[in-house]
């Protein structure tokens, strides 16, 4: 994707990734390259960057998937536009992964996306099948979670704190 990507849009796209690729549900891993596509043609379309950089990384039980340019940076009006389709699409993948995004500035130029979602096979299965325990939280890792399936897993512990 970087090599097609670099070559398409007439940048350098480096990347970063795990030295052993991590164990994906097959649905998440699509997921998160469309959205990493998507992230690519905005930083074509809009940022006027001389190269990007797309990391992927494990922290704390989560997966963690950045892309980051250094262009013009986003216009934060962009953000809150009702035709901004590429991005309510983004956010929408991100939700249906049991995950949060965060896309702003760069403190030196350009733009970031970032985007963590559960790095648990089982989650990550779960949440493929259409699983709606975790739907409408926001920090798979951190929350609170009241689900007996997670307890029973060993997911959470028995207040309901998601462990893995």
């Amino acid at each position: 994707l970087a090599r097609d990507a670099s070559r398409r849009i007439g940048i350098p796209v480096h990347t970063r990734l795990p030295l052993a690729e991590p164990a994906l549900d097959q649905r998440v891993a699509i997921a998160l390259y469309r959205m990493v596509q998507e992230a690519l043609t905005n930083v074509a379309r809009h940022s006027q960057a001389k190269s990007v950089e797309i990391i992927l990384q494990l922290q704390e039980r989560q997966l963690v998937l950045t892309v980051a340019d250094d262009g013009i940076g986003l216009d934060e009006q962009a953000l809150q536009r009702a035709g901004s389709f590429g991005l309510m699409g983004l956010r929408e993948r991100a939700h249906l992964l049991g995950g949060q995004i965060e896309i702003g500035r760069r403190p030196r130029g350009g733009t970031r996306l970032t985007v963590r979602v559960p790095s648990h096979p089982v989650a990550q299965a779960l949440i493929a099948c259409g699983w709606q325990g975790l739907q409408g939280k926001t920090d798979f890792q951190q929350r609170q979670a009241d689900d007996p399936i997670l307890v029973s897993m060993g997911m959470a512990d028995q207040r309901g704190v998601v462990t893995g």
